[in-house]
């Protein structure tokens, strides 16, 4: 059996302000809560895409990494395969580019002298 005073405070009724009052705030408290909840859906779907995101960052940059050591081994190997090969044959390059350069030379002096035998009017060849 419910005693005599809490029995009294519940049967007795507020004041009419007072319960507008209540109403209101238990209103303006569940469009609160409202908010809240969305607001904290939307962060949690934020947190999971930044959180799919991050991982799929790290996979990119382990793949990227993968295939660049793979590149430079692959780079490694070339570059000692030239070196080999360019020691060999460098030498044949430099003399015959050489050569190239002494026959040029021998060229333009033989068309400066066909010029020279033209402006002259005479062969310049020597007199015995």
């Amino acid at each position: 059996m419910p005693s005599p005073g809490a029995s009294a405070t519940q049967d007795t009724p507020l004041a009419p302000s007072v319960e507008k009052a209540y109403y209101r705030k238990c209103i303006e408290l569940k469009r609160r809560l409202n908010e809240v909840e969305e607001a904290n859906d939307s962060a949690r779907l934020r947190k999971l895409r930044l959180n799919r995101a991050i991982m799929k960052m790290r996979l990119e940059r382990a793949f990227l990494l993968d295939q660049l050591a793979k590149r430079m081994e692959l780079d490694d190997d070339e570059e000692s395969k030239q070196a080999i090969g360019n020691s060999n044959s460098s030498n044949y390059n430099n003399s015959h580019h050489d050569n190239e350069d002494e026959d040029e030379e021998i060229e333009d002096k033989q068309r400066q002298q066909q010029q020279l035998e033209q402006q002259n009017g005479s062969p310049s060849q020597p007199t015995v």
